[in-house]
């Protein structure tokens, strides 16, 4: 049974990037031979090449909405990558020697989070059967309880420990887990830094390729979900869209706003408590500022990390354990990566030009 769901997720898999390949190659070819002929003066930046991805842009949005199930925010982000790299080809030709560089520099983490949102598609049949629900529980409780006077960290901070001002501060601070990698590549591009942009997009794409390995291999309930649910397994008739948010929902409702719940409606996979990407993406971009901007960076990063640390476990959205293991699979992400990286040093053939 596990064997024909696995066949039928990979086979999902497949036809969508068929599906976009048929899609986009003659609009790529026709890319492509506009940019070759293109004689390119100074650092103008032609209107054409804009309208162009803007045109490929909506190509996209229509087959998410009528062909395949691709997260929206990821179809933005890729042409926000692809645009940024016309740019910088336009900009620093010497460095950023074609105009699709930036983007070949991302494909891998773009690749990773186009094959995780397609779990979307599988969810019910191959996650939905196999979610544990008591294991993370358990562990906080057995090693944390005693220092929250017999309860979870979750539980103590739900019914002892909340404030508005602290909500509205920590939550903000929260959802930019995905935001702060592209401000610290932002300012890597502003430095024409081209050598730490790759380094930190391996970075986040080994600690994202992990994690996501692990949510398949290990689905695992929230503390949301146990808060609301028990630990029943869950069920496909009901939609957990609505319970992810958890204590994010407090700021929306404080705020007469839908900014929490619009951002976690993306969310492909309602089962994805161990490990903590937010912990994981924290520590990365604390380890790749360091590694760029050495000690000037912990006056930003530290404080950043605590912040999402805290959040996590204050919103009712991770267990401490996870925690741990999102910021042990950062520490071997960065590992593997200074080890790739030191490799490319000796073989220029390793990264793409």
């Amino acid at each position: 049974m596990k064997g024909e769901l696995l066949k039928y997720y990979f086979a999902n898999i497949q036809q969508n990037l068929s599906n976009v390949k048929e899609y986009f190659q003659p609009y790529l070819v026709e890319f492509r031979d506009q940019v070759e002929k293109t004689k390119f003066e100074g650092k103008v930046i032609y209107v054409l090449d804009f309208l162009f991805i803007l045109y490929l842009l909506i190509i996209a949005l229509l087959g998410r909405v009528f062909v395949i199930r691709i997260n929206i925010m990821t179809i933005l982000l890729t042409f926000g990558i692809l645009t940024i790299s016309v740019i910088m080809y336009k900009v620093e030709p010497s460095k950023f020697k074609k105009p699709f560089s930036l983007l070949l520099d991302f494909s891998p983490f773009i690749f990773i989070w186009l094959s995780y949102d397609s779990l979307a598609i599988v969810q019910e049949k191959l996650i939905y059967p196999r979610v544990h629900t008591t294991e993370l529980y358990t562990f906080d409780m057995k090693f944390f309880s005693w220092m929250f006077r017999g309860l979870s960290p979750n539980e103590w901070f739900a019914t002892t420990f909340s404030s508005l001002t602290v909500d509205v501060v920590f939550g903000f601070t929260y959802i930019l887990h995905t935001v702060i990698p592209f401000i610290i590549i932002v300012l890597m591009l502003i430095g024409k830094d081209r050598k730490n942009i790759r380094f930190t997009v391996l970075s986040f794409s080994i600690v994202s390729l992990i994690s996501f390995i692990t949510y398949v291999v290990f689905p695992a309930a929230a503390p949301w979900y146990i808060a609301q649910y028990g630990f029943d397994s869950p069920s496909p008739n009901i939609s957990y869209s609505e319970s992810v948010t958890a204590g994010l929902s407090r700021i929306d409702e404080l705020l007469g706003i839908s900014l929490f719940h619009t951002v976690y409606s993306f969310e492909s996979n309602s089962f994805a408590s161990l490990p903590s990407v937010h912990a994981a993406y924290a520590m990365s971009a604390a380890l790749c500022s360091y590694t760029k901007w050495k000690k000037k960076s912990l006056i930003f990063t530290i404080p950043y990390v605590f912040a999402i640390l805290f959040g996590a476990i204050y919103f009712y959205h991770h267990f401490v354990i996870d925690l741990i293991v999102g910021v042990t699979y950062s520490l071997i992400a960065h590992f593997l990566t200074k080890k790739t990286v030191k490799k490319a040093n000796n073989n220029e053939k390793l990264f793409l030009k």
